[in-house]
């Protein structure tokens, strides 16, 4: 598994190379109004070098889960990076799910938390005897 990372990492970094003018703009964030609800993060050339989970979604979007710079989305085109300036609870991401809806699942070191493509939400810690398992639980 970790050859199949490095070799995709590899890959990733220079098919996206050849996009020089995108891989320097950075996309407007618009959490700065704090009334925004969509997480934007930044397009970047390349994942960072800790990237310790990669997952790939129904949408064959790649996912790479960093221990120290947050969740980077590669779409086939161009990769972007969320932080917790973009709404995760915590940049140390150590697992990537999703659910029949498309939503995707981060388990971070601040909670397990949900991107629905627009936004991250924290999800609540839940007393153990108040969950039951039901089809289609992650």
């Amino acid at each position: 598994m970790y050859a199949y990372a490095c070799s995709l990492l590899f890959i990733l970094a220079n098919l996206t190379a050849c996009n020089a003018q995108n891989a320097s703009q950075k996309t407007n964030n618009p959490l700065s109004d704090p009334l925004s609800p969509i997480a934007w993060g930044d397009t970047v050339k390349e994942p960072g070098n800790n990237i310790m989970t990669v997952y790939q979604d129904s949408k064959n979007n790649y996912w790479f889960a960093s221990w120290q710079d947050g969740v980077y989305k590669y779409d086939g085109k161009t990769i972007l990076h969320f932080t917790t300036k973009s709404g995760l609870p915590h940049n140390r991401v150590e697992d990537i799910q999703e659910d029949v809806f498309g939503n995707i699942y981060f388990n971070t070191s601040g909670g397990v938390c949900q991107f629905d493509g627009q936004k991250f939400s924290l999800l609540p810690v839940l007393d153990s005897f108040e969950w039951t398992l039901r089809p289609g639980d992650l």
